[in-house]
């Protein structure tokens, strides 16, 4: 047997984690002198709640490897026996994977796979979910991870934010940046390149930006077969749902999920931020 485990950054519905029992390394979110598990005691609306009327930007605690050791504890005592495939928000990104490691050198016994997705939110999610359904079928850890490989080369994805007031707070961007793209409406497109947040492009509004995702995603996917495609947001489902719909009915996919993007990638873009990305296997 294969045991899941992966952390909060994948940002999969909770009826996917329960349904596969995915064990779920949680980070911390801290709020002045609070300090709040991310999962599963701080829902999204609520974080951006809190978010939104904050005077100091929340800060991050990541995970450590006593957490690790403990979720894996927890997947060999619930499945003794078990083999378990440990994957991870981009190591460019957090430390979160190296917590990973540590902890699995602590069972020298068992056989532990600590995997870098290289990427965030559903980019991590839609791997973690096919790693899931791919053990629950039968597969093998080799041609899981054989799997995984192929996903995390071929892995797109693209994000905007409706404001640059939370990258700025948080030292992704400078104050003349922010308030020069507060002025003239501009909304960032991110994409994660090796395992890195990187700049994209710039659109003039919302609508645009929007458009432009929807745009990527048609063209990225054109003509692909057993598609994985995956729409995540911040408190702006109803503009998820939409463009959910439309690639949906143009590109058929094998697969789609719709998240909210939590705590730990959220405190950096703020509500309204919207985002899609997809992979289609080798063969097509």
């Amino acid at each position: 047997m294969i045991r899941i485990v992966t952390d909060t950054g994948a940002n999969l519905p909770r009826s996917i984690i329960d349904e596969f029992g995915i064990v779920m390394v949680t980070g911390h979110i801290i709020f002045g002198d609070e300090i709040i598990a991310e999962y599963p005691d701080l829902p999204a609306a609520e974080f951006y709640r809190r978010l939104t009327a904050a005077k100091t930007l929340p800060t991050n605690r990541d995970s450590t490897a006593q957490d690790f050791k403990n979720a894996y504890r927890r997947a060999l005592d619930e499945s003794p026996g078990a083999s378990i495939l440990s994957l991870h928000v981009s190591e460019a990104l957090a430390v979160t994977i190296g917590m990973a490691r540590l902890a699995a050198a602590s069972f020298p016994l068992v056989d532990i796979r600590v995997f870098d997705t290289r990427s965030v939110t559903l980019g991590q999610g839609l791997m973690v979910y096919e790693a899931a359904r791919m053990a629950r079928d039968g597969a093998d850890m080799d041609a899981i991870m054989r799997r995984l490989e192929d996903m995390r080369s071929r892995m797109r994805l693209y994000l905007t934010v409706d404001t640059l007031e939370y990258l700025s707070r948080g030292g992704r961007v400078g104050r003349a940046a922010r308030v020069m793209g507060g002025l003239l409406n501009v909304k960032p497109i991110l994409t994660i390149r090796g395992g890195m947040v990187q700049s994209h492009s710039q659109q003039r509004s919302r609508a645009r930006a929007i458009a432009a995702l929807r745009d990527l995603a048609l063209e990225g996917c054109a003509g692909a077969d057993d598609l994985r495609l995956g729409i995540m947001h911040a408190v702006c489902e109803a503009d998820a749902r939409r463009l959910a719909d439309e690639l949906q009915g143009k590109l058929q996919p094998e697969t789609l999920l719709i998240a909210e993007i939590g705590a730990a990638v959220g405190v950096h873009t703020g509500p309204g931020a919207l985002g899609v990305c997809w992979y289609a296997p080798e063969e097509n």
